[in-house]
Formats: structure tokens, C-alpha cells, sequence
């Protein structure tokens, strides 16, 4: 029996951060099954990229991850 999960139940949490070799903070954000998130911070300015699952934000995350 599958299980349903409530988002409003489920915690947002830093997945993971790397450095890349520009000095970029990168890091993963998420939730268990729902909203995921990267958010890079470079001299002060933020950029947060949405997705809606975790696989596409960890194949992105990878991607990113590939241009230390």
C-alpha cells in the first residue's frame, strides 16, 4: 500500500551545499517528495531555482556540482 504524504506536514531541509571554484555557494533545498529547491550566493546576491521534484533538482544539483 502506497503511502500519501501531507506537504504541509513535511519539513523543508538543507539537502546539501558545495563551494564551487568561483567561490559560489550552492545549495540544495527540499522537502520529501514536494517543492526542492537550489539557491546559489555569490558576492551577496541570491538566485533560487524551483523545481517540482527532487529528481530533476538533483540532476541539476549534479550539474552544477560537475563544474567544481
Amino acid at each position: 500500500m502506497a503511502k500519501n504524504y501531507n506537504p504541509d506536514n513535511c519539513d523543508n531541509r538543507l539537502r546539501a551545499v558545495i563551494k564551487d571554484k568561483w567561490g559560489n555557494t550552492i545549495s540544495l533545498f527540499g522537502k520529501h517528495a514536494f517543492d526542492y529547491s537550489i539557491v546559489i550566493e555569490h558576492c551577496g546576491v541570491i538566485t533560487k531555482l524551483n523545481f517540482k521534484n527532487g529528481k530533476e533538482a538533483r540532476k541539476k544539483f549534479n550539474e552544477l556540482r560537475r563544474k567544481k
